[in-house]
């Protein structure tokens, strides 16, 4: 797939879209972001009655899991295996559940059908998360298909969500502006639950390949395959790095390499991690929040397929940013053939690191 791109002068797509659908019934549901002390970003979600966390995350192919313990709290039901969740750092076994109605976003603003909590989901029936208790992936987001677009605000701390009308109705917005600069490049959406990628073209030198990224906000690092760092010729090493997540960590090792996501802008010289064949079962590459720090807004967007970065923010909008979306965080995917894109994990059992919202302390 070639990316398809333009850079154009754009304004905010939130303070654009705001004009095209401003009463408490448009099609789209905003919703505020918070920062917890690990530095992630979470949106609170009531369900059964209790405020639960949740980690927004774009590279997780499903809708709505949960761990262990906070399935148990919320008395979520177990209706049975699901596909075991295989990625990044090792594999574990998830079990289907359902979210019980009237469950919602808390303090979101506008057609909670949008987004809505209740319905098919998943949990860990033996794995918990450390600082919050639940994912929400690319489904609720309206990431994985062309059913709707999802707009990440730096500068505001919320995320929204657009239905398919007003998806389309964003995807023909001139967004010019003499102030704020935007790259568009096309998205690669397969459907059927999966996350967004784009075909991001890699140069060493005399070397170059390209390859299909997964676009995710629950990553802290761009990594890439050890069959793609193969197909490059001898790399420039650079430091190690960690790789964490609120399931465990690893060091990978790394190399300095040029990355094209958006063809009309020159490649940003990056330090990737690469991942070993023992970690990466799917054979996956990541686009990380490194590469975002370059940008203040974000928006993803099925109605036209294409995924766009939002200027070059001040340094004290990115820091709201970057604290805001985290260093940390993980992808899963239940094993489907044929498809590419993987929940990552590192392995390994940790307890909440609180109890839920709304339940009392032992």
């Amino acid at each position: 797939m070639n990316l398809m791109n333009t850079i154009t002068l754009a304004t905010s797509a939130l303070a654009v879209a705001s004009g095209m659908a401003s009463s408490a019934h448009a099609n789209k549901v905003t919703f505020p972001v918070t920062i917890n002390k690990a530095n992630q970003a979470i949106v609170q979600l009531k369900v059964n009655g209790m405020v639960i966390k949740a980690l927004l995350d774009t590279g997780f192919n499903d809708r709505i899991i949960f761990g262990m313990k906070a399935a148990a709290a919320l008395k979520l039901p177990d209706n049975g295996m699901a596909p075991g969740a295989n990625g990044i750092g090792g594999a574990a076994a998830t079990n289907n559940t359902k979210v019980p109605a009237g469950s919602s976003i808390v303090g979101a603003m506008g057609m909670a059908a949008v987004a809505p909590v209740d319905g098919a989901g998943f949990f860990f029936p033996n794995m918990n998360f450390g600082n919050f208790d639940a994912i929400v992936g690319a489904t609720f987001l309206n990431t994985s298909d062309a059913t709707g677009a999802f707009v990440l605000n730096a500068a505001k701390g919320t995320g929204t969500i657009y239905d398919k009308a007003q998806a389309a109705k964003l995807a023909l917005l001139p967004l010019n502006t003499p102030t704020t600069a935007v790259a568009t490049g096309s998205l690669d959406i397969p459907g059927q639950g999966m996350p967004p990628s784009a075909t991001v073209s890699l140069v060493n030198g005399a070397h170059s390949a390209s390859a299909p990224f997964i676009l995710s906000t629950g990553v802290s690092d761009t990594l890439i395959s050890q069959s793609v760092a193969n197909s490059l010729g001898p790399l420039t090493v650079g430091p190690s790095e960690t790789v964490t997540s609120e399931l465990g960590s690893f060091t990978v090792s790394t190399a300095i390499l040029q990355l094209g996501v958006f063809s009309q802008q020159s490649p940003s010289t990056m330090t990737v991690g690469i991942l070993p064949d023992s970690l990466n079962p799917d054979n996956i590459n990541v686009i990380g929040m490194d590469f975002y720090s370059h940008y203040s807004e974000l928006i993803w967007n099925g109605a036209n397929s294409t995924f766009s970065a939002m200027g070059v923010p001040e340094p004290g909008t990115w820091s709201i940013f970057l604290v805001g979306f985290g260093v940390l965080g993980l992808h899963f995917r239940q094993r489907r053939a044929h498809q590419y894109a993987s929940r990552s994990m590192a392995g390994g059992e940790q307890p909440l690191a609180k109890p839920l919202s709304g339940c009392a302390s032992a």
